[in-house]
C-alpha cells in the first residue's frame, strides 16, 4: 500500500491490530484515505483543460475493481488521463467490511 498520512496510519495499525477485516476502521476513515490516496497521486500533464468526473469501485481486496468516466470533459484525451490517475493511485486499502466501496473523483485539467 502506497499511502501517507495519519488515516494511512491508522489503518495501517488497524490492519495489523485487527486482520485485515479489522473492524476499528470506521467507514468514514477508510474513505477518507482512499480519497487522500487519490489526491496524492501525481497528475500527468499535458492532457488538456477541462473537469471529468471519474467513477471507481475497490475490491474487497483493495484492489480496483473498475473505473470509468461519470461525466466527461468532451476531450477525450483528457478522460483517458482522469480514468489512468485513478488506476495508478491503486492498490487500496482494504476496506473494512462496513465500509462503501464505490467513489466518485473530480480530476480537474490545468
Amino acid at each position: 500500500m502506497n499511502c501517507e498520512g495519519v488515516e494511512c496510519i491508522e489503518i495501517l495499525l488497524a490492519i495489523e491490530k485487527n486482520g485485515p477485516r479489522g473492524g476499528a476502521i470506521s467507514p468514514a476513515a477508510y474513505a477518507r484515505a482512499v480519497m487522500k490516496k487519490v489526491r496524492q497521486t501525481r497528475k500527468a500533464q499535458g492532457a488538456g483543460r477541462g473537469v471529468v468526473v471519474v467513477g471507481f469501485s475497490i475490491g474487497p481486496d483493495g484492489a480496483l475493481a473498475g473505473a470509468s468516466v461519470l461525466q466527461s470533459s468532451g476531450n477525450a484525451a483528457l478522460d483517458r488521463t482522469a480514468v489512468d490517475h485513478i488506476r495508478r493511485s491503486a492498490p487500496f486499502p482494504v476496506p473494512p467490511q462496513d465500509a462503501g466501496r464505490s467513489y466518485s473523483f473530480e480530476f480537474v485539467g490545468k
